[in-house]
């Protein structure tokens, strides 16, 4: 309930064209709701899971506009901690919107603390794994792996397990796109 709520309060105060706007957040009996701006489209996770090759030029496009929406975000001082494809939606035209503030770190606010790693393990930036202070870069190492994965259809740190993974995230360079 606590996330569901945090979601509405971060995203209900952003007001961008590649964000998904919230309506509204409530309490119907036991069910807590959370109405939001309806998108027809697919997951960038979903369209990355079609192995598709997509252009250069539609690559940027995303990027670009995901910048533009944490941009938009960091400065309302709010930032996403959990940037990764499934939180991309891609529209018609390749249009995105950038969804799920749920464990969004506010900077006027005390409700995320330091020494909790949140987000999804694949994308979660350096910081967030040793529990320090988020900031902007931490959604832009995110967005960086995003891209990586958009460009190679593989993702640049890969474990057996939580700890390899975290290891390498931590100590180690990944293989140069250029060279995939």
């Amino acid at each position: 309930k606590e996330r569901l709520t945090r979601e509405a309060k971060a995203a209900g105060n952003l007001s961008h064209p590649n964000i998904v706007t919230i309506y509204d957040v409530g309490l119907q009996g036991n069910l807590q709701y959370i109405a939001m701006e309806y998108i027809e489209g697919y997951t960038l996770e979903a369209v990355l899971k079609r192995n598709l090759q997509l252009n250069y030029r539609i690559l940027a496009s995303v990027i670009i506009q995901t910048c533009s929406a944490l941009e938009y975000a960091h400065k309302m001082g709010i930032v996403h901690r959990d940037i990764k494809p499934a939180n991309i939606m891609v529209m018609d035209g390749f249009k995105v919107k950038v969804m799920d503030f749920g464990i969004a770190h506010f900077e006027s606010s005390s409700m995320t603390q330091t020494g909790v790693a949140m987000g999804t393990p694949n994308y979660i930036s350096p910081e967030q794994l040793k529990g320090k202070e988020v900031s902007p870069s931490s959604d832009i190492f995110s967005l960086g792996v995003v891209l990586y994965e958009m460009l190679t259809h593989r993702r640049p740190f890969t474990g057996e397990n939580i700890s390899a993974l975290v290891y390498k995230i931590l100590n180690e360079e990944p293989t140069p796109a250029s060279t995939i």
